[in-house]
């Protein structure tokens, strides 16, 4: 998807990662699930991201990890959350169809 996709898109909704993993993580007893719940409980710090460049989103979110100590499980855990989550923003909003 390229960025003009991403800009026009973050000025009709936001579907930030941390939704995406609350809504498909948050109950799983998973590394996954377990990231949803650290995210969660440190709602107020978390980075938030924007779909005008997910790769630097990546990146912020993932040196905020490296920054609070997540473990290298955690930190691969995150990005095939987040590799998961592009795909998703993909699907929601490729073709006419806006959400």
């Amino acid at each position: 998807m390229n960025n003009n996709l991403y800009m026009s898109l973050a000025a009709t909704t936001i579907y930030m990662f941390s939704n995406f993993m609350h809504d498909n993580y948050i109950r799983e007893n998973s590394p996954a699930g377990r990231l949803a719940r650290i995210m969660q409980a440190d709602i107020d710090s978390f980075p938030g991201n924007y779909l005008n460049n997910l790769p630097e989103e990546r990146k912020k979110i993932e040196k905020y990890l490296i920054d609070n100590n997540a473990s290298k499980e955690q930190i691969k855990v995150f990005n095939e959350c987040f590799t998961e989550y592009e795909k998703e923003i993909e699907r929601l909003y490729s073709g006419d169809k806006i959400l």
